[in-house]
């Protein structure tokens, strides 16, 4: 009597990484052909251009919050920026779900980022757009841990804003710059 034996689960996992290194390989070598340059390599225009933006501080707490956040991504300004982000944002809340006992169990909030990119020199507005998230909370029948989630949901939201608004200036960077 003969026995069919199986493969071993090692065998058919080093057979897929092995295709799986292929493709990879394949699409890197597609990339390099086609002109691929990651956004910011020294010599891309993404990364000049982050180094020229000065954001000014404002008022409120999620404005302290978002230009932190943003900072983090671009990086501290040159002494001498060439251009100026000014921005609005504005944040508003909404019921999700009310409990069948009137309670309300689940907020959203939704941030909006209307922003404005000003050439310093000769004030003119380069770029502006819109930039939304949004995030969301529960609430619990104490009024302390509500608003600790409350908090942090908007943290989140204006982290959010932030990395959006980053892609956005980065992607658009080129077109900026001509």
């Amino acid at each position: 009597m003969v026995v069919a034996q199986r493969k071993s689960s090692w065998c058919r996992g080093a057979l897929l990484m092995s295709w799986f290194k292929t493709y990879l390989l394949g699409f890197l070598l597609f990339l390099a052909a086609c002109g691929f340059e990651p956004a910011l390599s020294p010599s891309s225009p993404g990364a000049s251009f982050l180094n020229n933006l000065e954001v000014p501080v404002q008022e409120s707490r999620e404005d302290f919050e978002f230009r932190a956040e943003l900072l983090k991504q671009i990086g501290d300004p040159s002494a001498e920026a060439q251009f100026r982000l000014e921005y609005d944002l504005n944040i508003s809340e909404s019921i999700v779900t009310i409990s069948s006992d009137a309670d309300l169990d689940r907020y959203t909030l939704v941030g909006i980022v209307t922003y404005r990119l000003i050439d310093i020199e000769d004030q003119r507005v380069v770029d502006q757009d819109v930039v939304r998230a949004s995030s969301g909370y529960s609430a619990t029948s104490d009024t302390f841990p509500t608003r600790i989630a409350e908090r942090d949901a908007r943290t989140r939201l204006v982290q959010s804003l932030a990395s959006r608004l980053y892609q956005v200036l980065l992607l658009e960077a080129d077109t900026i710059l001509k």
